[in-house]
Order: C-alpha cells, then structure tokens, then sequence
C-alpha cells in the first residue's frame, strides 16, 4: 500500500512546494486551502499527477473542525488509509 499525506494551504508557496516534494518521494497527496483558492489547489494536483502519483483537492477552512473533519474524509476516500499531514498556513491579509 501506498504513502499518503494531506498538506494543507498547499495552493502556493511553501505548502505547495511541500506537496510536489512528498509526491517526488513517493507520496500520494490530499492538496488543501480555503475555496478562494481552489483553482490553484487544482493545478497542483496536476503537477502531482504529472509525477505519476496520485492526488485529490480538499477545499476546507483549518480553523473549522467540520472542514478538517470533511477534508480526512475526502483523502482516505481518494487516496486510502492517511499516513501524513502537514499543516502550512499562508498569512491572510
């Protein structure tokens, strides 16, 4: 069975390039930020799939206990049993 990780804020920056590393390494990966980026959670998703591993969006607030809740759920549903998690937050302005 494959490694699996949800990253979160994984849209841009750091996060993302956390998310193409665990992809690079093996991993399948559960890419995460809030609804106004979802279009850039999408592209990396792509990247991801690129390189030949697995991947799915999870669009969930962090600071919401039912979006946490919903997003685990989206990521063992699409990817299996969750191994990782890594929690990045960009700054709000």
């Amino acid at each position: 069975m494959g490694k699996t990780c949800i990253v979160t804020g994984s849209s841009r920056g750091i996060g993302r390039a956390i998310a193409l590393r665990l992809a690079q390494d093996g991993y399948d990966v559960c890419v995460n930020d809030i609804s106004a980026q979802e279009q850039s959670c999408q592209d990396v998703v792509k990247d991801i799939q690129g390189l030949g591993r697995k991947a799915c969006v999870a669009v969930a607030d962090v600071t919401k206990l039912s979006e946490v809740e919903a997003m685990i759920q989206t990521s063992v549903k699409e990817l299996g049993d969750l191994n990782t998690m890594f929690v990045c937050s960009n700054p709000i302005p």
